[in-house]
């Protein structure tokens, strides 16, 4: 790109953005991809249980910070899972703001107190958890660590493990996961209502989605939707599964991950796909 002889360059690193912004020939389109970095909660463990618990660790994240520092995108932080152009499934009215002072407030009404060295604790018991990631995607080590310290600040201990991915699965299987730290792709097709299914179909949930969330309604809304012709009550269930999984947080969403594309400006027509289905070259004019 910064030769000329590239036209269009895809899966740009998030460090080399800045530097190509400054050539006066490139253009750097930004696309939200409908791949979320999220946080996996066992609902059945006694910390996570409670609906205003995960609330005050979601509050507690600081999403701006995160996608601004790591994926190099502030406007890719997000509390919800699927992206604007997932239209039937983005819900308008959520927020990805910080509120430590909320978060805590929760924690309190629920009977955590903060000790003498800055932890919550309830009846001789601390808040520690323990979150699992993997090092596959090296964004994973560092967001964990600024979680580790973001719920440090409400009295939250929270212990990382960096380890392979299979024992995500392998902890939701056999019960031991706590809390992880992963990155979902819900656009492997235009609708993303299989891979929902499959995260959030039933109560013991999927390897890469909910663990122990207990919602029939919501559960058997998503299987009548395979069925589902009617445009307007397709996207009515769809909005009340996005809004049930926004405010009950099995998932914690944390940032939408980002295509960056280095276009030349003599390019005109290019438009990225999110789902990678087509490159639109039929569209692309070259003005030389």
């Amino acid at each position: 790109m910064r030769s000329g002889e590239g036209d269009i360059v895809f899966g740009l690193d998030a460090a080399s953005v800045p530097a190509l912004r400054m050539l006066p020939q490139v253009e750097i389109l930004r696309t939200d991809l409908p791949r979320v970095l999220s946080i996996k909660l066992n609902l059945a463990h006694p910390l996570l249980a409670s609906q205003s618990s995960r609330e005050a660790l979601s509050l507690a994240i600081n999403r701006h910070g995160i996608a601004s520092a790591v994926l190099r995108s502030p406007e890719s932080a997000t509390a919800q899972l699927l992206p604007s152009y997932m239209s039937d499934w983005h819900i308008g009215d959520t927020s990805a703001a910080q509120d430590l002072e909320r978060a805590q407030s929760l924690l309190m009404a629920d009977g955590w107190q903060k000790n003498s060295d800055g932890w919550m604790e309830k009846a001789g018991q601390p808040f520690e958890l323990t979150l699992i990631t993997y090092a596959d995607r090296p964004e994973l080590v560092t967001v964990a660590t600024a979680l580790q310290d973001q719920w440090k600040r409400i009295g939250v201990k929270l212990n990382v493990n960096v380890t392979n991915s299979s024992a995500i699965p392998s902890g939701h299987q056999d019960g031991s996961l706590e809390v992880a730290l992963i990155a979902r792709n819900y656009g492997t097709i235009a609708d993303p209502l299989g891979v929902l299914i499959k995260d959030f179909g039933n109560s013991s949930g999927g390897d890469w989605g909910s663990m122990n969330w207990s919602q029939p309604a919501i559960q058997a809304s998503l299987s009548q939707l395979v069925q589902q012709n009617d445009t307007a009550k397709y996207r009515q269930q769809a909005q009340q599964i996005a809004q049930a999984i926004y405010e009950d947080k099995p998932l914690i969403a944390i940032a939408h991950y980002v295509q960056h594309t280095a276009v030349q400006k003599d390019v005109e027509g290019f438009r990225f796909d999110p789902y990678e289905r087509s490159y639109f070259l039929n569209e692309i004019k070259w003005n030389r």
